[in-house]
């Protein structure tokens, strides 16, 4: 009876061991931005992409907008995706009349096109990629 009493102190005191370590790691964890890089206990050297724009130097804030514009201006990227029944332009289905209208409104110089096969139709692909040819427009397969 005296031996069952033991076990069952050791199981106790072993027990609040774990736990009071488990305790202490979380602690540590949120005072050094531990979690694994999901942020979960952010420290004060971690940052986020949507981190508080407002404690950074206002000449920092428009270097980082100014880029953000420079990187986005002039460049429009376009996407066909040719699918078995479909093709999209933009996520939209379109057929090929329709990719056609699309493509003489909204392409130019500046834009890049990628084309997708998603497990298409040889036929419908082709006469996507005749479709680009006629028109003269290089495009980027993905």
């Amino acid at each position: 009876m005296d031996q069952k009493k033991k076990k069952r102190s050791n199981h106790a005191v072993r027990n609040t061991a774990l736990g009071t370590a488990v305790v202490l790691m979380l602690l540590a964890g949120g005072m050094y931005g531990l979690g694994g890089g999901k942020d979960l206990f952010p420290g004060k050297g971690s940052s986020t992409i949507a981190g508080n724009m407002s404690d950074m130097p206002s000449d920092q804030k428009n270097e980082l907008t100014d880029e953000a514009e420079l990187e986005g201006a002039g460049e429009q990227i376009l996407q066909i995706i040719v699918s078995e029944d479909s093709i999209l332009y933009n996520g939209t289905p379109v057929s090929i009349e329709e990719l056609e209208e699309h493509l003489l409104k909204d392409y130019d110089d500046a834009t890049e096109l990628e084309v997708h096969d998603d497990h298409a139709i040889k036929a419908e692909y082709d006469e996507v990629q005749l479709l680009l040819k006629r028109l003269g427009i290089q495009a980027t397969e993905g």
